[in-house]
């Protein structure tokens, strides 16, 4: 979350940010911190329904403002999760060589 723009840190959804009491005020700093083009609705009349989708506009952007993050954290995902993979199938190989030598020695011991 240290990478994350504002907007996606402090807000979910819509109502979190009406429930906030913030404004196009707000809408312009989030704006400005993604370096985004999208030109606002209306930044005097306050409609919720265009406040809304003004919202929603620059939320959508902010998700892909930084891909550099978004690229080095599927990296690192999925090369997790191919360690994983590797680690389990070792391991079943592991107890399949080791088979025959339990099966003697429950051989011995019956």
């Amino acid at each position: 979350m240290t990478r994350c723009p504002k907007i996606i840190k402090e807000h979910i959804a819509f109502t979190g940010f009406l429930g906030g009491g913030k404004t196009y005020l707000h809408l312009e700093e989030y704006k400005k911190e993604i370096n985004s083009n999208i030109t606002l609705q209306s930044d005097i009349d306050n409609e919720e329904n265009d406040l809304k989708n003004d919202f929603w506009a620059i939320h959508k952007e902010a998700e892909f403002y930084k891909k550099c993050c978004l690229w080095w954290c599927g990296i690192f995902y999925i090369s997790g999760f191919i360690c994983v993979v590797i680690a389990v199938i070792l391991q079943i190989f592991v107890v399949i060589k080791s088979y025959p030598e339990v099966v003697q020695q429950l051989r011995h011991i019956l």
